[in-house]
């Protein structure tokens, strides 16, 4: 049962509209409509809030929402770090140079792949908290 199904069971438990969740909630109701139709992942604020409203804890949900998230976080660093490793060389007759004559991009590059490993291991760690829970 997917976060949007479980939101609108519990509410309809409680005998709830979306109308009267949403102000309760401080969210609008089209909000309300968008989570209970999976059109949208909720925010951990939006999640508390209807948490403690419904009196269900939702927050175990969110770990896989932040997957998804992850993944798409890990796939932009592993293309960035592929551009950087592909374009800063080039070749001519004299040997392979600098395609950069600008040397304060070195530095970015560095940083950039140090951004990419790190957001690897971040990604691998959540993986595994996921699976784990």
């Amino acid at each position: 049962m997917e976060l949007g199904d479980k939101i609108k069971s519990a509410r309809v438990q409680k005998g709830m509209t979306q109308r009267e969740l949403a102000e309760m909630a401080g969210l609008t109701e089209r909000t309300i409509q968008r989570i209970e139709n999976q059109e949208v992942d909720p925010s951990v604020y939006s999640l508390n809030k209807i948490s403690k409203i419904l009196e269900v804890n939702f927050i175990y949900e969110k770990p896989r929402l932040a997957k998804r998230s992850n993944q798409i976080t890990y796939i932009l660093y592993m293309v960035l770090l592929l551009l950087i490793l592909c374009l800063p060389f080039r070749g001519n007759e004299q040997g392979v140079y600098w395609l950069w004559a600008d040397f304060t991009l070195i530095p970015i590059t560095l940083i950039s792949i140090s951004l990419a490993s790190i957001g690897f291991y971040i990604y691998k760690n959540r993986r595994q908290q996921i699976k784990n829970s």
